[in-house]
């Protein structure tokens, strides 16, 4: 009888466990990137903080970075930029990043698809341009489009 329900325990944990692993791969992984420039960056945060892992950039310091940071040993499926945007630039705190900012800091870019998921989207809150998200699309190695 104990062999029986040790068993039966065994098994049980073992289906909780893939039951909750097709779960949690279902639902998409998101991190939310805020940027302290953004006006009202502080109440969107916060309604949006049930949507995924909150990254509320430092003031000084390269954003990307700090993001290359933030996903390391993580797996997202989509990392969301609010920043200021305007047509062929996203502007940072502490960093203008325009076509030639992102040429620039391409090496640390490129690191950004090993670390992601395959399926990973870079979305930005805003229109930079299809130019723009062409090139960091390019250079990043992951699929970077607006909204």
């Amino acid at each position: 009888m104990k062999k029986s329900l040790s068993i039966f325990i065994f098994l049980a944990g073992i289906l909780l466990f893939f039951s909750k692993e097709g779960i949690t791969q279902n639902i998409p992984q998101r991190l939310l990137v805020f940027d302290r420039s953004l006006s009202g960056y502080q109440t969107l945060s916060s309604t949006k903080s049930g949507d995924g892992q909150v990254l509320i950039l430092p003031a000084s310091g390269n954003p990307l970075e700090q993001i290359r940071i933030a996903i390391s040993g993580k797996i997202y499926d989509e990392i969301h930029i609010y920043t200021n945007v305007k047509h062929g630039s996203a502007v940072f705190n502490s960093l203008a990043l325009t076509s030639n900012e992102i040429l620039a800091q391409k090496s640390l870019l490129a690191t950004f698809k090993d670390l992601v998921s395959v399926s990973c989207r870079i979305i930005i809150h805003g229109d930079p341009g299809s130019d723009w998200l062409s090139l960091l699309t390019t250079v990043s190695g992951i699929n970077v489009v607006s909204e």
